[in-house]
C-alpha cells in the first residue's frame, strides 16, 4: 500500500505542475492506472475520464478507452 501512496503522491505533483495538456494526460492516466491496481474503480474511472478529455491523439484516446473498458467489466 505504501508503494501505491508514493505513486499517487508523485502523480499528483506532476499533475499540479503540468503546463501542457499532454503532461496532464500522462499524470491523470497514471493516477487512473494506480487507482485501478488498488481496486478503487471509481477514482480510476474519474481520472481516466479526465485524461480522455485532455487527450488529443487517437492512439492515446484508444489506450485510455481500453482502460475504461476494464473498469466496466469489473
Amino acid at each position: 500500500m505504501k508503494e501505491f501512496e508514493e505513486a499517487l503522491k508523485k502523480d499528483r505533483a506532476r499533475l499540479s505542475n503540468a503546463g501542457f495538456d499532454w503532461e496532464r494526460v500522462t499524470a491523470l492516466r497514471s493516477l487512473g492506472e494506480t487507482y485501478l491496481e488498488m481496486g478503487d474503480f471509481k477514482s480510476a474511472e474519474d481520472h481516466l475520464r479526465k485524461a480522455l478529455e485532455y487527450a488529443e491523439d487517437g492512439r492515446t484516446k484508444a489506450k485510455i478507452r481500453n482502460l475504461l473498458k476494464t473498469i466496466t467489466v469489473q
